[in-house]
């Protein structure tokens, strides 16, 4: 089949881009992309009859009006073949003027490469650690729910339920995973976590895709000043983050350090672990949308490592440069990459919304 091939000479993340527009369009969340002969079944399989081929072509000429690639001028090609074959020329005019307003506003947005999958923690439910827990996946406003599980479930079936998500609907590297957890789980090395857990292909979460924690508790009393400190992230290196010294850890010092340090994009912490949690109340509370610290060492320590590893980094490129550096520790165990933590909390993709977007 013609679109066989043409899926073929994309590439992986190609692929996901086309199964990501049939999901923005139709809601389909179960789509592989990783085979172009199973994305071509599954996209004929899913999309809605009697207006099937109607249906893939408005799918294949949103991607190709974002991709301008060589593999999308000969699907738009493709895509015009099929709509003269049927008599269908007048509806492919209106779904490429739809396309051309879609690309433009996605380039606009730079939304082609905000792709994520964000996944909320609940607190720990009695002995266990069980918690209940929602996944869904996000490009810029789309959003698509893939899991709600309430019933609290173990660490390991978690892992286990996000491994078989991300298989599906991320690209390895690329997808940044988010997980939304309360102030008492920041802690928590969700990068740590593994993939194919005790099989032939076990490693970390966080050497596969750039992950992150993030936190809304206590945002509200200062939004406004999260999202001014926000848009400073994109213009800001390591060298504008703010060292909190060792010794400020209660919540009312380190508040009125970062008072004082309205423009700070974000905060570098080597608190001892027993004092964090009024250090993250404090940093959260004054709307620190990115906090970076190490999960093991302490005060010296900790601050040597952290200036090592964060270097002249820009911050926007934070979570890739961490999934480097977690990369490097697994294959060299006294690598300190395995313990640096980051909360990246962008203010304009929040949670979504659980009524609407749960599961069914």
């Amino acid at each position: 089949m013609e679109l066989v091939a043409l899926l073929g000479r994309l590439d992986e993340r190609g692929r996901y881009d086309v199964a990501e527009e049939a999901r923005v369009l139709f809601g389909l969340v179960d789509l592989s992309f990783h085979d172009p002969a199973l994305l071509t079944d599954a996209l004929e399989e899913l999309l809605p009859k009697p207006d099937q081929l109607p249906q893939l072509l408005r799918v294949v000429e949103r991607f190709a009006a974002v991709d301008d690639g060589a593999v999308g001028a000969d699907l738009r090609a493709w895509s015009l073949r099929c709509a003269e074959r049927l008599g269908l020329n007048g509806q492919l005019k209106e779904r490429r003027g739809e396309a051309k307003e879609y690309a433009e506003s996605v380039k606009a947005a730079g939304l082609a490469q905000d792709q994520r999958i964000q996944i909320r923690l609940h607190p720990s439910n009695g002995p266990g650690q069980r918690r209940a827990y929602e996944v869904w996946t996000r490009r810029g406003e789309d959003v698509n729910s893939l899991a709600k599980e309430d019933t609290p479930a173990s660490l390991e079936e978690i892992q286990r339920g996000i491994d078989g998500l991300l298989s599906t609907h991320a690209r390895t590297r690329d997808t940044l995973v988010e997980f939304f957890v309360a102030p008492t789980d920041l802690e928590l090395a969700v990068h740590r976590w593994q993939l194919d857990a005790d099989g032939p292909l076990e490693r970390s979460l966080g050497t596969d895709y750039p992950v992150v924690v993030r936190c809304t508790d206590l945002r509200d009393n200062q939004r406004h000043v999260w999202k001014q400190r926000w848009e400073r992230v994109h213009s800001a290196g390591t060298e504008d983050l703010e060292w909190l010294p060792a010794h400020l850890d209660t919540f009312k010092q380190v508040h009125g350090v970062l008072q004082g340090q309205e423009d700070a994009p974000g905060v570098v912490l080597t608190t001892p672990l027993r004092a964090r949690s009024d250090v993250f109340n404090a940093c959260l509370f004054d709307g620190v949308p990115v906090l970076i610290w190490h999960g093991e060492a302490e005060a010296a320590a900790a601050r040597a490592e952290l200036t090592a590893l964060l270097g002249t980094e820009r911050l926007r490129s934070l979570p890739q440069h961490l999934r480097k550096l977690r990369s490097a520790s697994e294959a060299d165990e006294s690598h300190h990459g395995r313990h640096m933590a980051l909360l990246w909390d962008d203010p304009h993709r929040p949670l979504p919304d659980q009524l609407d977007l749960s599961a069914p």
